[in-house]
């Protein structure tokens, strides 16, 4: 296994057990030199899953995203990579 996709919240939610387990999760992909696949936000959970896994060294992180992300200019700009996941209405 080379990559993992996880889906989690653009926000922090009120619960800080997330917030550690988020962080602990990013530090463990980066120690097995894993590339993390997330939603792309700059915000909440999925920036500090992204953030957890640079900031530890070792992994990488890959952006994936909506049109609709990016209009409202909420993407992380710290990924290793980014691909748009094209909105169509």
């Amino acid at each position: 296994m080379k990559s993992v996709c996880i889906f989690l919240g653009a926000n922090s939610g009120i619960n800080p057990v997330y917030t550690r387990a988020t962080i602990d999760m990013g530090r463990e992909l980066a120690q097995r030199n894993l590339t993390c696949i997330y939603g792309g936000s700059d915000t909440g959970l999925m920036k500090l899953l992204a953030d957890s896994v640079l900031d530890a060294g070792g992994g990488s992180s890959y952006r994936r995203y909506s049109d609709r992300l990016e209009e409202q200019g909420n993407l992380s700009p710290r990924a290793n990579r980014a691909a748009c996941c094209c909105d169509h209405a």
